[in-house]
């Protein structure tokens, strides 16, 4: 069965890509999850590769090290995915999972 996003107009070959890797495959995916929504998720996860190209700290990461640091029984990762979603402009728990893992990968890794 042909993806339907390919059927739609005024979504060109970029678009496409982009929606199916947040996700989005067929037009009622995009439609459970809207326009405006696929828009953030877009937005977040190229704002989130262009750190990555870059090599950019996440500055989350740091923030999340130092208040686990003050408080390590009462802290968890929900914090980290609040504190990036936050500057990215996205709500925490919509945070791609592309995005948490990379986050784990330099927390882990002491970055």
């Amino acid at each position: 069965m042909a993806d339907d996003l390919d059927t739609l107009k005024n979504i060109g070959p970029k678009t496409r890509q982009w929606l199916r890797e947040i996700g989005v495959h067929t037009r009622a995916d995009l439609e459970r999850l809207g326009s405006v929504e696929a828009y953030r998720r877009m937005k977040a996860l190229h704002l989130f590769k262009t750190k990555i190209k870059t090599k950019i700290k996440t500055s989350s990461v740091e923030a999340y090290r130092r208040m686990k640091a003050l408080h390590p029984d009462k802290v968890s990762l929900n914090a980290l995915w609040g504190l990036e979603s936050a500057l990215l402009g996205v709500r925490w728990n919509l945070l791609p999972d592309e995005i948490k893992a990379e986050l784990r990968r330099q927390l882990d890794a002491g970055e």
